[in-house]
């Protein structure tokens, strides 16, 4: 199922008072940046899932937030990969306060988490001793 172009613009409007966020289709979906690191995922089904880590785990499950996972089919069967990531609040929607408030805390567990390289990125040559 696609992202919803009205639905990208309404979080990415309501995203607007942190400054401009880029974004690019991943996942099958619409993966949200702050520099290098992915802080949301919006999928189709308009589902917004934020970053979440050990420190921000705890809000999110307070309030009851689904975690984000997909399926993949390998030998023996099917097998659900639960990702970093947590639907906030649907009634953060209607409180443009209440979704800076979790944004910011999406964007925090991003600054926390390790920068990896790109797949497909070139691998820098390692110099010789001399």
């Amino acid at each position: 199922m696609a992202v919803s172009r009205s639905f990208l613009e309404l979080v990415l409007g309501m995203l607007a008072p942190l400054g401009p966020v880029p974004h690019r289709a991943m996942f099958g979906g619409v993966a949200l940046f702050q520099g290098e690191r992915i802080f949301g995922i919006v999928t189709g089904g308009d589902r917004l899932f934020f970053r979440v880590d050990d420190q921000t785990r705890p809000r999110f499950e307070a309030a009851e937030a689904e975690p984000f996972t997909y399926a993949t089919r390998r030998a023996g069967g099917t097998r659900v990969v639960a990702l970093s990531y947590s639907a906030p609040p649907e009634t953060m929607l209607d409180d443009p306060d209440e979704f800076l408030a979790w944004a910011r805390l999406a964007l925090a567990a991003a600054a926390r988490a390790p920068v990896r390289s790109p797949v497909g990125a070139p691998v820098r040559a390692r110099r010789k001793p001399r």
